[in-house]
């Protein structure tokens, strides 16, 4: 069995899913697998890392992106693996030598905004640059068109030993010990020895194990969040039975985020504590329908008008109140889905009135506009598509000349999400916004000029 044999191994049984650090990986393969497997796969490694030879500076300073307590336990579990197989010169070196790249400056500063200003004023940027590209591409997967500074050709260091020595000693290593890595795999199994194995679908599954393991993590980190926001709400529940909906507005919104998120997931993908939350949320939902479905008026022909755009819900917060749907009647669109939202002083007919006409407006122009928003989303993508490299598109649909189709750019481009506000009493503005994935930063939102409103009626009765 060879060390890269070992590795593979280690990889394809999924011990580790992430891809955090190395040191992250370690720590998930200290309990899985034998001291010499652990060993081997870090000294594995560490001669990967210095392919073409041991250049220890270069090492601890690209090789070794981790910072603060991760690097320590990193360096230090690399110097004891180098011990092991007998490299105790190379261990003891590893042990001391320190990052000297650009970025580990800022680590070493104090909490000064006037000595970090100062260092930034003294950094070579270019250097910086290349020092983060470097790290990048040993830290994660990249492109083979990704740039990568080259690497410089490495002086014999006297005083540890030479790739080809730990390469030797390690095979020396893995000789005497091919019992407890034997061992491991018997322990464990070898996905690899199955019938039809296929390296590709193993990587798909590992995936989505990940997927999955990210998932429940984060299920428990909401349904802790989820407790602490039931608790305010039943505290200030407790000191005012008859509380104002836009006076819980916080614990409201998490809430019923929350519950929106996970209600309709199959019961299958949700952890117990999920489960049992959704259903004392629901509970709470039902008892404080006050809180949790406020009318956004109480004008009987205006409710009739909300009602004709479909099912919605309200969100108070102080004075503001916003309408939302998330199918909306009359918005239908042969490209995406859009959802809308009136936003709108809470207790006023007036405004709700003029956002409601200025929806009639849009419903009845909806063609013209969605044709137009169509045609915008397909020249913000041809605008950004000159300025990002090719490989960042490697996902999308091509159709059988190997151009990206328009459907793979809507996919790309999400729903629309159309926003309907007053600026002062009677000019409305009606806005849309994308989430496209070519410019996540800034997405991309669009405006309509809104025909003019007709002369509104002498009134401002609260609801």
């Amino acid at each position: 069995m060879t060390a890269a044999d070992y590795v593979d191994w280690c990889d394809f049984a999924g011990f580790y899913l992430g891809n955090a650090s190395h040191a992250e990986r370690y720590r998930a393969y200290e309990p899985k697998i034998s001291p010499a497997g652990l060993t081997t796969v870090i000294v594995h490694d560490f001669l990967g890392d210095n392919d073409g030879g041991i250049d220890l500076q270069r090492w601890r300073s690209g090789d070794v992106y981790e910072v603060g307590l991760d690097a320590d336990f990193r360096i230090e579990q690399t110097a004891r693996a180098l011990e092991a197989i007998g490299a105790a010169r190379t261990a003891a070196k590893v042990r001391t030598v320190q990052d000297t790249s650009p970025f580990a400056k800022f680590f070493q500063l104090p909490g000064n905004p006037q000595a970090i200003r100062e260092m930034m004023e003294q950094a070579d940027l270019p250097a910086m640059m290349e020092d983060f590209r470097a790290r990048v591409a040993r830290a994660l997967p990249v492109p083979p068109d990704f740039p990568v500074p080259e690497r410089k050709p490495v002086a014999l260091d006297s005083d540890i030993d030479t790739w080809e020595q730990v390469e030797h000693l390690l095979e020396k290593y893995l000789h005497a010990h091919q019992a407890e890595l034997r061992g491991d795999m018997e322990k464990h199994g070898d996905v690899r020895a199955q019938p039809g194995f296929d390296p590709d679908k193993r990587r798909r599954e590992l995936d989505e194990l990940h997927r999955r393991e990210l998932d429940v993590e984060r299920q428990r980190q909401q349904v802790d969040k989820m407790r602490q926001h039931v608790a305010r709400l039943e505290k200030q529940l407790a000191t005012d039975p008859n509380l104002k909906p836009a006076r819980a507005a916080a614990p409201r919104r998490a809430i019923l985020e929350c519950y929106r998120e996970y209600a309709n997931r199959p019961a299958v993908e949700l952890i117990p504590e999920m489960r049992d939350w959704l259903a004392s949320a629901a509970s709470l939902q039902e008892k404080h329908t006050a809180i949790f479905r406020p009318q956004p008026t109480q004008d009987k022909a205006l409710l009739i008008r909300l009602d004709e755009l479909g099912a919605y819900r309200v969100d108070l917060d102080g004075s503001s109140m916003t309408v939302i749907w998330d199918a909306p009647s009359g918005l239908d669109c042969d490209w995406t889905d859009f959802s809308l939202s009136l936003e709108a002083p809470a207790g006023k007919k007036k405004p709700l009135r003029t956002l409601l006409d200025a929806c009639d407006r849009l419903r009845r122009r909806f063609a013209e506009h969605q044709a137009e928003w169509r045609r915008q989303v397909l020249e913000h993508f041809e605008i950004h598509r000159s300025q990002i490299q090719d490989w960042a598109f490697d996902d999308y649909e091509r159709d059988a000349d190997g151009n990206i189709t328009e459907a793979a750019i809507f996919k790309a481009a999400g729903r629309g999400r159309i926003r309907i506000q007053l600026m002062d009493e009677n000019l409305v503005e009606i806005s849309v916004f994308f989430g496209v994935e070519w410019d996540d930063e800034h997405g991309l939102e669009l405006n309509i000029v809104d025909e003019p409103a007709e002369p509104p009626a002498d009134e401002d009765a609260a609801v």
